[in-house]
């Protein structure tokens, strides 16, 4: 079992190596297949989805990086730096402020969203948990820069993967149909098997049982890798909460002013306190639920 979690059958060389999990999901009725979305911490599974693996040799040499998505993040951060400038060279009170401030804000949410598509891209290597901090990230020009590049080769790699064995499972899928198709018109006519088609049948049957149990090993670390995501992202929500608590704490205890919710809505101490708890309670429940879904 050991093998297919830390090392896996490549899916194109066929070597025993390292290798990134792509989970795919068919099309009813066809050959085709989509790369199986992201879902989160619910870690939904679809009827009938597989996997296959690549490693870093295949993945480089047959897949393609995310080269717009990249150049779209870049455009943004250009973007923003076009429109500091504009606001940095012109008066408060001037049209061409508001023009700048509008490029820097188009700027931010361009880079916000390709940054995004390019983190979501690796949740292949990543547990959800550990996708947030780069999520989180992103929402801060420059430190989401910072965050991508650090996740650069990560997401490259998982891009990769997914082009490349995408089509392998579409020419995988349509041979196996017409594997089927084959034996079962040649069974359907009464002809008698010879002892090829017989030995073909058995070790069809063999590989069907053989990639059925690889699925189930693959599984089993994906649901291990959501659980300890899960615990990390409640473990830190948790420290989070308790900073802002203490914040808070300061705040009202100095008589400096007042906390405010959604920087609109002005929260009492009690008020305050209330959603502190809740918000404890909420991070507690996650976390027990992560511990016992690990069991």
């Amino acid at each position: 079992m050991a093998k297919y979690i830390n090392n896996r059958f490549c899916s194109i060389c066929g070597r025993e190596k390292e290798c990134t999990t792509v989970w795919f999901i068919p099309q009813a009725g066809k050959d085709t297949v989509t790369v199986k979305p992201y879902t989160g911490v619910r870690d939904v599974t679809y009827p009938g989805e597989f996997c296959l693996h690549a490693c870093e040799d295949c993945s480089r040499e047959k897949g393609t990086s995310p080269k717009g998505n990249w150049i779209a993040v870049l455009i943004g951060y250009l973007l923003m730096i076009g429109g500091i400038a504009i606001c940095a060279g012109v008066h408060p009170s001037s049209t061409l402020n508001g023009l700048g401030i509008f490029v820097v804000f188009t700027g931010w949410l361009i880079s916000l969203i390709a940054g995004c598509v390019l983190v979501f891209k690796a949740r292949f290597e990543l547990s959800p948990g550990r996708m947030f901090l780069p999520i989180f990230a992103l929402f801060f020009p420059f430190l989401g820069l910072l965050a991508l590049a650090v996740m650069a080769k990560k997401i490259n790699r998982c891009a990769r993967s997914a082009s490349v064995l995408k089509a392998e499972a579409e020419t995988g899928r349509r041979a196996e149909r017409e594997k089927d198709e084959a034996l079962a018109k040649r069974i359907e006519s009464g002809m008698p098997l010879t002892e090829e088609e017989q030995k073909a049948m058995a070790a069809r049957k063999q590989e069907k049982e053989a990639a059925e149990q690889q699925a189930a090993y693959a599984r089993e670390e994906q649901a291990e890798r959501v659980s300890k995501g899960n615990m990390t992202h409640a473990v830190i929500s948790i420290i989070f909460t308790v900073i802002i608590g203490l914040y808070g704490a300061s705040v009202y205890s100095s008589g400096r002013g007042y906390m405010t919710l959604f920087r609109t809505i002005e929260l009492s101490p009690g008020g305050f306190a209330a959603v502190i708890a809740v918000l404890i309670v909420w991070d507690v429940a996650a976390l027990v639920s992560a511990f016992k879904n690990r069991k």
